[in-house]
């Protein structure tokens, strides 16, 4: 995900490793998701349960919108009606 100004472009080839041991990652599109839950000791401590946050800010664009665009330009790859090369932009 690349952004500028008000504008993002996100491109996205339709090939992956199939090996994600490693800590190097093969585009950006690899590093949007699994990203780790933290533990709460407040909270947790306050109600007797483990609570988890999930730490969304650390995808690529900082947000959880970034696994819902890259889920968007799969589904596009795979209806044809995006092709490599072409762009896509986000304006908010």
């Amino acid at each position: 995900l690349v952004a500028a100004g008000c504008a993002a472009a996100l491109v996205y080839c339709s090939t992956r490793r199939k090996d994600k041991s490693s800590s190097v990652r093969h585009g950006v599109s690899e590093l949007i998701g699994n990203t780790p839950l933290v533990l709460i000791p407040s909270l947790s401590k306050e109600t007797g349960c483990t609570i988890l946050g999930k730490a969304e800010f650390l995808n690529p664009g900082g947000s959880v919108k970034d696994r819902i665009a890259l889920q968007i330009v799969k589904e596009a790859f795979k209806e044809g009606k995006l092709k490599p090369g072409g762009l896509i932009t986000e304006g908010t």
